[in-house]
């Protein structure tokens, strides 16, 4: 009788147990092993801990990690002190990590050791950090910003391969390497500075990277990857060192934003499609030594309008051009051009000696008193005149005060406070047609028709853009795009105003440089007309007002 009860209280058990493990969020024994090195592992609660001295195993494969069932289940994961290195595929497809302790005691991290850890949104790399193998946070899709330690020389490729809200990444001054894809596809990165020591740059390192807008490659850089900027969308400077001999194939394709191509003078070959669709590039700067341009380098690149070339006309025409290159050929030539390298610094001036002082002259004696007059009766204050504009930064005996006043009111512009003008500010394409729209009395568009994406109906510019593009003033930068936040130099704010003024339909270069020297527009600004350079509001309400009010 006995044995019988023990049976089913036994039988009883057993499926209590076995129904419990079934039952969802139950909390099962702590598991644990030891891996060949004789590191040990410990998974608890979502908690994954590595312990003990030495290097991690490396796992060929995801099927070969010991904790491999607990993965879609790790939360956070611990690495005690004493382990030196974290093995190949450690850690790989952690979906729910969000916390990682690393020791200070860690050396190198394995080959996609955190890839495809979705969930991870940061990390804190300790400083003894030497090597980042390939792969390492591999479509880590979270994260938003880290710092690579001092102690990293090199960042292995596809690193950061797909980490598409990293945002900011501080990058050691002892880089030397940036690898292949390391940063491909991170679309949000936009705070990056890479360090001056940093020697070779690979192939597609910064691919699709559309949150750059200004890049200042290292002088110490001697090698730049085919496709190292591609489809960078929104950048819109890069400068590039003395010391790259080569434009690779697709560097700077699709950077739809870039204005300038300023080469050194030790590039030799601009190898195909370099800067194709290059939509904003209007000048480009080559040096002589290049001795060969290849097939579709700036196709599409529908504004390029100046060429500097180092060499001579003869020269020029004796280079070999890839097909497909018709923009280049038909932009206006400019030969014996030094690139930005040969360019010698201007001298700082040297601080002017102090003057000596003066003696102090002896004290007059003095005067007798007279006798006060008798006072006489204050006459009332007369009010004071109320200011032409409420600008405080308008100087009165500046050259353009006349034309700001003018400007404010005839409702040009209103400022860009209320007290404030902003003479040194930059203007924007979208800023520059509204000034022309006013100054011409604010004429209604003849069609609604409307084919640029970023000019809305709602925009205070929308109006202006419509006139400004059926007039013949100026046109997109694109078939779909107006790019209103784009700053104008003072030779664009010419070009619109020569077209405005009905002078002529194109007169981008001399030819409106010309007219506007003849026509007084620059008299006295100290402004020399380039395209090189943002024009400064002060200028851009002078031109107007020297041709619409004078």
């Amino acid at each position: 009788m006995l044995r019988s009860f023990g049976r089913k209280a036994l039988a009883l058990l057993l499926s209590f147990l076995l129904l419990l493990a079934l039952l969802p969020g139950t909390v099962l024994a702590a598991e644990s092993g030891k891996m060949e090195s004789g590191l040990r592992w410990t998974y608890r609660n979502g908690t994954l801990t590595v312990s003990g001295s030495g290097d991690m195993d490396d796992f060929s494969t995801f099927d070969d990690v010991p904790w491999k069932a607990y993965a879609p289940e790790i939360t956070k994961i611990v690495v005690e002190d004493g382990v030196t290195g974290i093995g190949q595929n450690a850690f790989i497809n952690c979906a729910k990590l969000t916390k990682v302790q690393l020791p200070n005691s860690l050396l190198r991290l394995g080959r996609g050791a955190f890839a495809f850890c979705e969930s991870l949104a940061s990390i804190t790399l300790p400083d003894s950090l030497e090597s980042m193998d390939y792969f390492v946070f591999y479509s880590c899709a979270s994260l938003a910003s880290i710092d690579i330690p001092a102690g990293i020389s090199e960042l292995g490729q596809s690193v950061f391969y797909g980490c598409e809200h990293l945002t900011k990444v501080a990058l050691p001054d002892g880089l030397r390497v940036i690898g292949p894809a390391a940063f491909y596809s991170c679309k949000e990165l936009a705070d990056l500075t890479i360090p001056a020591g940093v020697e070779s740059i690979g192939n597609n390192a910064f691919y699709d990277c559309y949150g750059l807008i200004a890049v200042e490659l290292p002088p110490a850089l001697r090698s730049l990857g085919d496709y190292a900027f591609y489809g960078c969308l929104n950048m819109e400077s890069i400068t590039i060192p003395p010391g790259i001999s080569t434009i690779g194939t697709f560097t700077f394709f699709d950077c739809f934003c870039l204005e300038k191509a300023d080469l050194p003078s030790t590039v030799e070959s601009i190898q195909a499609w370099a800067f194709a669709d290059c939509y904003s590039l209007t000048e480009v700067s080559i040096p002589t030594g290049v001795t060969e341009i290849g097939d579709s380098c700036f196709i599409a690149d529908n504004h390029l309008e100046t060429v500097r070339y180092g060499g001579s006309e003869a020269q020029w025409k004796a280079l070999q051009f890839g097909e497909n290159n018709d923009s280049l050929l038909a932009a206006t030539l400019i030969t014996d051009c030094r690139m930005h390298d040969e360019l010698e610094p201007e001298p700082e001036p040297e601080p002017e000696p102090e003057p000596e002082p003066e003696p102090e002259p002896e004290p007059e004696p003095e005067p007798e008193p007279e006798p006060e007059p008798e006072p006489e009766p204050e006459p009332e204050p007369e009010p004071e005149p109320e200011p032409v504009t409420p600008f405080t930064d308008v100087p009165e005996d500046s050259y353009y005060a006349d034309a700001v006043a003018w400007a404010y009111a005839t409702g040009v512009t209103t400022g860009t406070g209320d007290t404030t003008f902003s003479p040194e500010g930059n203007c924007t394409r979208g800023q520059v047609v509204t000034f022309l729209w006013r100054a011409a009395g604010k004429p209604e568009p003849a069609s609604s028709a409307n084919p640029f994406e970023d000019v809305k109906e709602s925009d205070y510019f929308y109006k202006a853009v419509l006139w400004a593009v059926e007039q013949g003033i100026t046109k997109g930068t694109s078939e779909t795009a107006f790019s209103p936040k784009q700053t104008c130099s003072s030779a664009h704010i010419i070009t619109f105003l020569y077209r405005a003024m009905g002078v002529g339909a194109d007169g981008w270069g001399a030819e409106s440089t010309n007219w506007a020297i003849e026509a007084g527009l620059t008299a006295d600004t100290g402004l020399e007309i380039s395209s090189k350079e943002d024009c400064p509001r002060s200028a851009v309400v002078t031109f107007l007002y020297r041709s619409y009010a004078e």
